[in-house]
Formats: structure tokens, C-alpha cells, sequence
């Protein structure tokens, strides 16, 4: 009947989010609708990819960042992460297998998230489905000893990667504690791709709903796990080029 297309900008703590509403409940077909959804983007686009702050600076979350460096093999990948962020343990130097531990807590110092990197040398390709669980439970079964193993909702080809040809799956577990007490899900991802197996993953206190002050608690989290990934990405589907002498 009606759809949005939206672009979201940062500036410090600040976002502002801008939609483009259009409505197609007019079409007498899917062919019909298919083209007003287009014209739709069409405008959209036109609107949307054109609009900047007037200061010039670029988009982001400026001095609410932090950058962490992890060097993976013989590349160094500068991540940039919400400083709400504390790095517990980042033994990238370079030799494989080597992790990276994100820990983020409350005032009290009650543990609200972790974010976990992982990524190591294998000679043959895992089965992702399995290894995915797998690497998961362990974890988490291992961090959160009052936590239950974790059980996975759903899993599926991760297209970010895939649509390059990269082998890549995400899934979404949910967790609870030993006394049947919810704890949150944890959203992860892994990647293969030659020769490297990479798995990293986020693990929210807060269970997903429509309720507005739970989406801004998880927001911290989200951030850096997309953030991360868009770093891999663009370290594994599109490495920058070696110009030589």
C-alpha cells in the first residue's frame, strides 16, 4: 500500500533521520506498483543523497568515536567503534588466531554488551552453519557462566558478502539465563574467505522491541557491530590496491 525509503545522519549524539513516504495503493497490479516504486526512489534519491550539514564536516559521530586497531596478518584494519566501548582484550598483532573483546556497561558496572572478533587461519572451508553455532555457544557459554547455551533463531547467507562472492552467514541467537531469566540475543556473523575463517558477534542485555528507550540502549551496540562489518567488508570484498613503484 505505501513504503519509505530513509537516510540517517549522525552528528555527534545528535541523528537526524529524514524519509521520503510514497504511497502505491493506487496501482492495479505489481507490475503497476513496481513502477511507482521506482519513480518513488527516483525522487528519493534526488532528495536524499543531497542534503549535508552546512558546516561541511563529514557525517559520523565525531568525538563520541574511538578507533581500534587489529592487525590481521600482515594488513593493519583501523575499526572505529562508539567510545562507550571498552577494549578488554585485542591481541591482533599479526599471527593468527587472534581476538578482539568489547565490553560495555552500565553505571553500576553491570555488563550491558560484548562484541567479540575472531579470526583465524584454516586449510579447508567450515560448514559456516555448523561452525556458526558452534563458535557461538562456546563463547558465550564461556563469558556468561549464569547464561544458558545460547539458541539460534534464524541463520542466512549474509548478502553483503555473498553478492561479492564471499562465503558468509549471519544469525540471530537468543539467550537466558540459568534461572530461565531473558538476556538478551546476540546477532553474529561469519565469513570465509581464503583461507580465513572470520567470525565477530554482538551481545545486547536488551531483547529487541518497539519500545523507543530499548532501541537507543541497543543503538551503542548495533553501531559498532555494522561498523565492523563494514570495515571487513571492505578490507575482504574490495582490499585497497598496491600501486607499485
Amino acid at each position: 500500500m505505501e513504503g519509505a525509503f530513509s537516510r540517517c545522519l549522525a552528528r555527534g549524539n545528535k541523528m537526524l533521520a529524514l524519509h521520503f513516504i510514497f504511497d502505491v495503493s493506487s496501482a492495479e497490479n505489481v507490475e503497476a506498483a513496481d513502477v511507482l516504486v521506482a519513480k518513488a526512489q527516483d525522487y528519493a534519491n534526488k532528495i536524499l543523497s543531497n542534503i549535508t550539514f552546512a558546516d561541511g564536516k563529514p557525517v559520523g559521530y565525531g568525538d563520541g568515536m574511538k578507533a581500534v586497531s587489529v592487525t590481521i596478518g600482515t594488513e593493519e584494519l583501523m575499526l572505529s567503534i562508539p567510545a562507550l566501548w571498552n577494549v578488554a582484550i585485542n591481541d591482533f598483532r599479526g599471527p593468527l588466531p587472534a581476538e578482539l573483546h568489547l565490553l560495555r556497561q552500565n553505571s553500576e558496572g553491570k555488563s550491558t554488551g560484548r562484541i567479540w572478533l575472531f579470526v583465524q587461519d584454516r586449510k579447508e572451508q567450515p560448514d559456516l552453519e555448523e561452525a556458526g553455532q558452534a563458535l557461538i555457544r562456546d563463547y558465550f557459554v564461556q563469558q556468561l557462566p549464569n547464561a544458558k547455551p545460547p539458541v539460534m533463531l534464524t541463520s542466512g547467507e549474509e548478502s553483503e558478502f555473498t553478492n561479492a562472492g564471499v562465503a558468509a552467514r549471519s544469525f540471530r541467537f537468543s539467550v537466558t539465563s540459568t534461572s530461565e531469566e531473558d538476556m538478551g540475543d546476540i546477532l553474529a556473523t561469519l565469513i570465509w574467505h581464503d583461507g580465513r575463517l572470520y567470525a565477530f558477534s554482538l551481545w545486547s542485555a536488551w531483547a529487541p522491541t518497539g519500545d523507543s528507550s530499548i532501541f537507543y540502549s541497543r543503538l551503542p551496540g548495533l553501531t559498532a557491530y555494522d561498523l565492523i562489518s563494514v570495515a571487513l567488508a571492505r578490507e575482504i570484498v574490495d582490499p585497497p590496491k598496491v600501486v607499485g613503484p
